[in-house]
């Protein structure tokens, strides 16, 4: 399958990315309760695997063109940055407008501000892997799986499709 040779819209969000104008949108969710790191990145990583065009960069192939080409490297370990804070400083806390150069970054980020009580995570999406529909889903996607491995025996589980 890979290299998969980008489809007019992908290649359209490469060329008009600019850092004045980047082609990233933002998911949030405000979550009450203790947030587990471990979890959330076991969970992210199972995620990132059932949708493989998070796990690649976009390079210039000879003879092929712009494709999207999957990367080795320990994906959650790139992608994630948690920093735990007190309770005031995770509500104030706004996300700043950021870039992704999906030439050699994966275009998943995800941004967790974390206290004992609560917890804000974000998930900053180059638009070339996902419209917004489709990031909605994933942060759908990736709770649900949160909380199928979070949920007490016997609890019901959350489902996505």
């Amino acid at each position: 399958m890979f290299p998969l040779p980008l489809s007019d819209f992908e290649y359209y969000m490469l060329v008009d990315d600019r850092p004045s104008h980047p082609m990233v949108f933002v998911m949030t969710a405000q979550l009450l309760g203790a947030f587990q790191k471990p979890v959330l990145q076991q969970v992210l990583a199972e995620l990132i695997d059932c949708h493989p065009l998070l796990k690649c960069t976009i390079s210039e192939i000879s003879g092929t063109g712009w494709c999207w080409t999957p990367q080795t490297s320990e994906i959650t370990q790139n992608c994630l940055e948690w920093t735990d804070e007190d309770e005031t400083s995770v509500a104030e806390f706004v996300p700043p407008v950021r870039v992704i150069d999906i030439k050699s970054r994966f275009g998943l980020q995800v941004v967790v501000r974390a206290s004992p009580t609560r917890s804000r995570l974000f998930l900053y999406i180059h638009h070339a892997c996902c419209d917004g529909i489709g990031g909605i889903q994933i942060l759908g996607e990736l709770l649900a799986r949160y909380g199928q491995k979070t949920a007490a025996p016997g609890e019901r589980q959350p489902v996505f499709d």
